[in-house]
Parts: structure tokens; C-alpha cells; sequence
């Protein structure tokens, strides 16, 4: 059975972005992505993040830790029967030269192969240029979040939020 998904950055798309967040504590969804998700999640959809946590590598939090904080948030969305069926996250910084910081697309690979995605009916939902050309390069649609980045020109729509986002989905 093939899957529709959304796939989802973490900070700055889903919760509020924390240069760096280390603290659990601090993790806070953004508004109107509950609303959003529910929305999709009752069109068929299917959802994972996947997510650049170079913190991992520049010595600031360990991978223990980012997957604490992804488990809250996971715990915070489960609590709205909002399941996410993974979270792959890529511990490099960009000096590394890895295939799964995005917009490189191991990670994405994985998750089609794993979760048997439909790629012509998925999207990519990310606030920076690189979950932008992630998608594209996937051959999914792609939705920028406004949160101040410069948006990308190829991007299929820039939505204020997910629950924007989810609308603009529902027309197509």
C-alpha cells in the first residue's frame, strides 16, 4: 500500500525556532499547526519530520537529547491524535559534507523506501531553502513557511502557517 505524506522540518515549521535549542523546556508548537495537521491527517495523510540537528555535532546537546525533545513533541501532538510516523534527524553541520543534511536527500530516500510514500501526492512543509530544494529534489510539492527566511522562488506555495499550508493542500 502506497502512502500520502507530509513531510515536515522541525524548528520553525512545526514548533517555534530556538537558535540551537538544547532545552526541552523550551520546545513550543507554533500556532495553528494542531488545526493544520488535523486537517490533513483527516484527508489521508500521513506525517514525518525530518530535520538538520547539527547541535548534535557541534558538541551543544547530545543525540540522547534532541530525541527527548522530539519525543515531546511527538507526545504533544499524539495528545491531538496527531501521529508522527518518524523523525530522521541529521546530526552533521554543513562542513561535513554529508548525504543526509538537507537539502541532500538520503533521509528522504529512507522514509519513501520505509514508508512506501507516494511522491506525486506528498508534500515537503519546511520554513528554510534547504527543506525547499529537499523536496524539489525528491519530486514532491513544496510549501515554505513564512518565519522571515528569504523565500524560494521554485517553492509550489508560501503559506503563513501549517493551517494555511493544509488549505492551500485541500485545493488541489
Amino acid at each position: 500500500m502506497v502512502n500520502k505524506f507530509i513531510l515536515l522540518d522541525r524548528d520553525g515549521t512545526i514548533i517555534k525556532h530556538v537558535h540551537h535549542l538544547i532545552d526541552p523546556g523550551e520546545l513550543e508548537l507554533l500556532p495553528q499547526v494542531i488545526s493544520g495537521l488535523i486537517i490533513l491527517k483527516n484527508e489521508g495523510y500521513k506525517f514525518g519530520i525530518i530535520t538538520n540537528q547539527s547541535v548534535i555535532n557541534r558538541g551543544k546537546i547530545s543525540i540522547e537529547k534532541v530525541e527527548e525533545i522530539n519525543r515531546k513533541l511527538i507526545n504533544l501532538l499524539k495528545n491531538s491524535e496527531i501521529r508522527i510516523e518518524f523523525v530522521y534527524i541529521c546530526p552533521h553541520t554543513p562542513a561535513e559534507g554529508c548525504n543526509c543534511r538537507k537539502p541532500n536527500i538520503s533521509n528522504g530516500i529512507k522514509a519513501i523506501s520505509e514508508f512506501n510514500i507516494l511522491v506525486d501526492e506528498s508534500y515537503m512543509i519546511g520554513d528554510m531553502l534547504t527543506d525547499i530544494d529537499f523536496g524539489i529534489k525528491l519530486g514532491m510539492k513544496t510549501i515554505q513557511i513564512d518565519s522571515g527566511n528569504k523565500n524560494h522562488n521554485e517553492a509550489n506555495y508560501f503559506a503563513v502557517n501549517i493551517l494555511d499550508a493544509a488549505e492551500w493542500i485541500l485545493k488541489q
